[in-house]
């Protein structure tokens, strides 16, 4: 197959290894934190979207592999659904955590995640998986009718409306901290997850993600903010010698 797809496999899963490596940080940083719970949420987050990352690799590759099949890739993207929403609930909740310090807000984002869970599949189910189509970056579904009607944008919309608004407000926290440390941290976060998930949310309501370049577009869009966020946690040497930022396995100041 071609060797596009490959890169995109591999893209996918080193995308994903660095989510992991992100939200082993954010339970680093854990141990250091007046507010843990929030900080084991946003690591749940990092490590939910790892596993979503992982499973979409492992699609292409088995298609790169010539092995894919309906029943393995939609097996493959069952079990990565449930992921998709409680990365964002677990986002949501370390976002709201920390602008109103209130941490008893999980029941009800799991409540609202849930239904949109069982939203999102059922608008698949709806539409009708018929087989596999291996395309040159990415191995995608055939439905008997389309996908991105309304009901499945509104869904996505849900979902990701609310992450986005929460990212802002968590950016807009550079405004009124003056921790230069602190400030450079929150910015380049902010950064990482407005562009990630602002592009997987354009690319799954317009269609752009069935799409060559929308497809390249989400993998090196999330490697980017990846590399972000990672250099938000393990600061390279500059920006501690200007900022004073500090890694996450040294002690809050």
């Amino acid at each position: 197959m071609a060797w596009t797809l490959l890169a995109s496999s591999l893209l996918a899963l080193g995308t994903a290894a660095g989510f992991a490596l992100v939200g082993r940080l954010a339970l680093t940083r854990r141990r250091h934190s007046r507010q843990p719970t929030p900080l084991a949420f946003f690591a749940l987050f990092w490590f939910s979207a790892a596993i979503v990352w992982a499973t979409q690799g492992l699609s292409n590759l088995a298609g790169w592999m010539g092995v894919a099949s309906l029943p393995l890739n939609g097996a493959l993207d069952e079990a990565s659904s449930p992921f998709y929403c409680l990365a964002a609930a677990s986002l949501l909740y370390y976002v709201l955590c920390l602008l109103t310090g209130r941490e008893r807000l999980l029941a009800p984002l799991l409540v609202y995640y849930l239904g949109l869970y069982v939203a999102l599949r059922w608008t698949v189910l709806r539409a009708g998986r018929l087989d596999v189509v291996v395309d040159a970056w990415q191995v995608r579904f055939a439905y008997a009718t389309p996908l991105q009607d309304t009901t499945y944008t509104l869904v996505v919309a849900l979902i990701a409306l609310p992450l986005l608004g929460a990212i802002l407000a968590y950016g807009a926290l550079w405004l009124r901290i003056r921790d230069a440390a602190q400030r450079y941290r929150i910015a380049l976060t902010a950064l990482g997850l407005l562009a990630w998930v602002g592009t997987e949310a354009f690319s799954f309501t317009s269609g752009l993600a069935n799409t060559t370049g929308g497809e390249l577009a989400r993998r090196l869009v999330a490697l980017g903010s990846t590399l972000l966020v990672l250099a938000a946690y393990l600061p390279p040497a500059w920006a501690r010698a200007r900022w004073g930022a500090r890694s996450a396995f040294e002690p809050a100041g």
